[in-house]
């Protein structure tokens, strides 16, 4: 993407993928991208650095580099981080907005190097405003869908050119990758295989199996099951209260 602050700038939009692609470069052209480039004969086995090293020649002269967090084939989310390693430029994560920052963000008030503001989501439902200047790659989270072209533009985009580029420098990675549908997920853990009775077994699951847990029967009369149950929920911790005696009168429960 190119982006020159006071100049309107200019947008080009590229993807490394099969013909199919090109629908989703179409529809960025619809609704305003100058200029849309598909990386093509980009080998299925390409590691993620060898796909970003592809997208980083694109974006080579260029001011910023806009992308999605993770693909839907890999979902590595890696190929932003190696796009800004092959650019040498830094890089903003896990955004959820940005816009042009003002003069009072400015050096001096240097319309040049006003930056732009971005916002990113933190844990516990915090957020956090970036300031970036110059040349940055930006990734971002998964938003809404893009907003609804203009009749006429979207007619005009169905036959936009779209420019094909062999991809170029591919070398295969030594480590076989595993393309696969939906976002990214982590191994499971391997756990030991449960050992024990099934009574056991819930018991461990509901917490009523240590050593503050035991069970007892008793044949008792109302009133002292009644207090049995109160000193035992003394003993766990849940009343605080004093140790009835048992034995004793009762005037009631």
């Amino acid at each position: 993407l190119r982006f020159t602050v006071g100049n309107g700038g200019s947008v080009t939009v590229v993807t490394a993928g099969p013909p199919e692609a090109e629908t989703m470069l179409r529809e960025a052209l619809a609704v305003g991208a100058e200029r849309a480039v598909r990386i093509a004969d980009l080998p299925a086995e390409a590691s993620s650095r060898w796909v970003a090293r592809e997208l980083a020649l694109m974006a080579t002269g260029n001011d910023l580099v806009f992308c999605g967090h993770a693909s839907l084939d890999r979902g590595s989310g890696a190929v932003p981080a190696f796009v800004a390693h092959e650019l040498n430029w830094a890089q903003a994560l896990g955004l959820i907005a940005v816009g042009p920052g003002t003069d009072d963000d400015s050096a001096a008030g240097d319309q040049l190097r006003r930056p732009l503001m971005a916002e990113r989501r933190l844990d516990g439902g915090r957020r956090e405003q970036l300031a970036i200047v110059g040349a940055a790659v930006l990734s971002f989270e998964a938003g809404p869908d893009l907003r609804r072209a203009p009749l006429a533009s979207a007619l005009a985009a169905k036959t936009a050119i779209v420019e094909t580029r062999p991809a170029v420098g591919f070398q295969p990675s030594a480590d076989p990758v595993v393309l696969r549908r939906g976002p990214y997920r982590p191994p499971a853990r391997v756990k030991p295989a449960p050992q024990g009775s099934t009574r056991d077994r819930l018991a461990s699951l509901i917490g009523t199996s240590g050593a503050n847990r035991s069970s007892a029967a008793y044949e008792v009369s109302p009133a002292e099951a009644a207090q049995i149950a109160v000193t035992q929920l003394i003993e766990w911790g849940y009343l605080d209260l004093p140790s009835p005696t048992l034995g004793g009168e009762s005037e009631g429960c």
